[in-house]
């Protein structure tokens, strides 16, 4: 089933004219976390994604999410194949020949990607039942891997539970509704090898303090939720947003 092979591991990462960080108004620090934040909303182009930036941005966070600790390390290699599959889509497509023949240098949006995907004959099906691999594939998981990052610093930013309790919360809100039974046993004792959001903090070396890191944190999650919702929108748009589970 599409993004099977990706679903488990995406738990633990992130599971994929101009608008700057500043056209957000948001306050964004030096430290991890702001740059992150920044690198992500540069990506936002109106209701579009540019997908150099994106994915520049995307890898940057994934060599952070390796600084989280090892229960977080395993998982940003498997969302590099991901991304990998956004680049190899470009590939085909500039490859295919014929009159569908796409010019690589003409695919800079996630826009224009889905819609020369989409016009693919027997690449994806009608009711968002995309092909894995793809580039459709690879920006719906990377783009649920964001939103469960985004939930789970979201409740840290405003809570104070433990790192495990927010993580499930995340996880309830993001990635759960697209697991089946075995890949939600999976990402339950995933979860359990969690340190505490202090080790994370110093492991990443995010903030001098955990109020500096909540702060980072709550900026991020306000400025990466606009990315995830404009890549949500275009799933959509095209007849890409496959809600089949995993197994």
């Amino acid at each position: 089933m599409a993004g099977s092979r990706s679903a488990v591991a995406l738990l633990c990462v992130f599971a994929v004219a101009g608008v700057s960080s500043a056209s957000f108004g948001m306050r964004t620090s030096s430290r991890p976390l702001g740059r992150s934040a920044r690198a992500f909303a540069d990506s936002l182009r109106g209701n579009d994604i540019n997908l150099p930036t994106f994915l520049a941005a995307a890898r940057a966070y994934c060599d952070l999410v390796g600084h989280f600790g090892s229960f977080a390390a395993p998982s940003s290699s498997e969302v590099r194949r991901c991304l990998a599959k956004i680049e190899q889509g470009i590939q085909k497509l500039a490859h295919s020949g014929g009159r569908r023949r796409v010019r690589i240098g003409r695919i800079q949006s996630m826009k224009a990607l889905l819609q020369a995907e989409a016009a693919v004959e027997g690449l994806h099906k009608p009711k968002g039942m995309i092909a894995d691999p793809s580039a459709a594939i690879g920006l719906l998981w990377a783009r649920r891997a964001l939103h469960y990052w985004v939930e789970a610093f979201d409740e840290h930013a405003h809570h104070s539970g433990s790192l495990l309790d927010e993580l499930l919360i995340a996880y309830e809100r993001s990635l759960a509704k697209f697991h089946g039974w075995i890949a939600r046993r999976a990402s339950m004792m995933a979860s359990q090898a969690a340190p505490t959001w202090e080790d994370v903090r110093t492991n990443a070396k995010l903030a001098p303090s955990d109020a500096a890191m909540r702060d980072d944190m709550r900026n991020w999650a306000n400025s990466v939720r606009k990315v995830v919702k404009c890549m949500h929108a275009l799933h959509v748009k095209f007849d890409m947003e496959d809600t089949r589970k995993c197994v």
